[in-house]
């Protein structure tokens, strides 16, 4: 009886762990050094991004400091609610 609670909270845990791994995404910076990072926010008005670096490091970061790629990438990746 036990045993299928089981299993069904081992695959819950698995999706969420690659549900997270799903939202980083690698950026470069001006000078071509690359970082894995989660938008978490994007203001446009003010041109910065809230975001979160592997390591769980949470800064903002001026999207001008990010390649024009990674620019797009960034302000793409920033939740609907949250890119303003």
């Amino acid at each position: 009886m036990l045993k299928l609670p089981i299993i069904l909270i081992s695959i819950l845990l698995l999706q969420c762990a690659f549900a997270e791994d799903s939202l980083a995404i690698t950026v470069k910076d001006t000078k071509g050094r690359t970082m894995e990072i989660e938008v978490i926010s994007y203001s446009k008005s003010n041109g910065i991004a809230r975001i979160k670096r592997k390591d769980g490091n949470l800064f903002n970061a001026k999207l001008s400091l990010f390649d024009e790629e990674s620019q797009k990438q960034i302000i793409a990746a920033a939740p609907a609610g949250y890119r303003n």
